[in-house]
């Protein structure tokens, strides 16, 4: 059974977003400006 690509690229976002969350609360406030993929590859 091959997986989901749609599935798989949900799954990838919602980790990135997870990740950003928690990079977010690290930083604190200040650098929530910094909130774009290009920091969070």
């Amino acid at each position: 059974m091959t997986p989901n690509p749609t599935e798989d690229n949900t799954q990838n976002r919602m980790y990135k977003e997870t990740k950003r969350k928690m990079i977010e609360l690290q930083q604190g406030p200040e650098k929530r400006y910094l909130n774009t993929d290009e920091y969070y590859p």
